[in-house]
């Protein structure tokens, strides 16, 4: 097997629709990365770059397509302190220039650090920080930081069945956008968002070239702005993540994601009951083995937005090719 590349499976698996996984789930990665270290000290890294077409980059029924280009960097440092402790550090930067809606070019950079410590054979305890800098240089008003400390605790049931409960919690700060005074004028406080994040997944290795993975993650977005129950819901997602080495060099990974929301205020659009949304986002990704440090990439993503509001209803189709490179 070709190390360098096998390693970045798992993050290519998340990273390849950053949307979807960036924030709220990184079950198979911190699997990964539990794992006993093999050296006091281990460092990989691959750079990526992609061109794509986003039917929808605004996520609106209007529909407004764009092409774009995309450039991602990704950091893994992972050090043991002792013989049952050790210390994960990992950045991820990701840049989008759109084309035709450059208002939607971002420039993602996330940092994650975490200390895990072997409590028993097969039971490993992880607990750290994230931080998600999300900057839009040509809209700077959906500027945000995500704050996330979290812990996981990780179950070893056999050699081939793994379990993960964790626990987050979630503080995002829309730099620009600042709250509303009773008056109606906007006060210096920034408007934020807050989650107490609660997951579990369960990681079944069927044979040495299929991995699957179900899970299930249960938050309340809460918005600090009272003018703003807008943005109020409880979230109960569903995911299940497959990822099978083929024949050849070629790799496939797969991804079905449903999420439901329940709104706390928002009605519907002419109606007066509340609205409640179902969202299902499949991923497709082929990815072709090179050598030892390079792959070629091919992905597609299909998003629905269901809801018994037919104003908040869409559907977007993203599709990218490009290359990555391992080191």
């Amino acid at each position: 097997m070709r190390t360098a590349f096998i390693f970045f499976l798992p993050f290519l698996f998340l990273a390849f629709n950053n949307t979807v996984f960036s924030q709220d789930e990184e079950e198979k990665t911190q699997q990964e990365l539990f794992a006993p270290l093999q050296k006091p000290s281990e460092f990989k890294g691959s750079a990526g770059f992609f061109v794509g077409y986003d039917t929808n980059s605004d996520l609106t029924a209007e529909r407004n397509g764009s092409g774009f280009e995309e450039t991602t960097l990704d950091l893994h440092y992972k050090h043991r302190l002792t013989p049952d402790i050790n210390l994960l550090l990992s950045y991820y930067a990701d840049y989008i220039f759109y084309n035709n809606r450059i208002k939607n070019t971002s420039i993602d950079n996330y940092f994650k650090g975490v200390v895990t410590k072997h409590l028993a054979q097969n039971l490993s305890l992880g607990v750290g920080f994230s931080l998600d800098i999300n900057t839009y240089p040509y809209y700077n008003q959906n500027d945000y930081f995500i704050y996330q400390p979290l812990i996981y605790l990780k179950h070893k049931i056999n050699d081939r069945l793994t379990q993960q409960f964790d626990y987050s919690y979630y503080y995002r700060d829309f730099k620009k956008a600042k709250m509303l005074a009773d008056n109606g004028s906007y006060t210096a406080k920034s408007e934020y968002e807050k989650r107490n994040i609660y997951g579990y997944s369960l990681d079944w290795s069927a044979t040495e070239k299929t991995d699957l993975t179900v899970g299930f993650q249960f938050y309340k977005n809460d918005r600090n702005d009272k003018f703003m129950d807008y943005y109020d819901y409880t979230s109960y997602k569903e995911y299940i993540n497959l990822m099978q080495d083929l024949a050849h060099n070629f790799y496939l990974v797969l991804s079905f994601t449903h999420q439901f929301k329940n709104y706390d205020a928002r009605t519907i659009f002419g109606g007066d009951y509340r609205q409640k949304d179902n969202l299902y986002i499949a991923n497709l990704g082929i990815i072709y083995a090179l050598n030892n440090k390079t792959s070629l990439d091919l992905y597609y993503t299909y998003r629905d937005n269901s809801s018994n509001d037919s104003t908040e209803e869409y559907t977007e189709s993203i599709i990218s090719c490009g290359m990555h490179y391992y080191f």
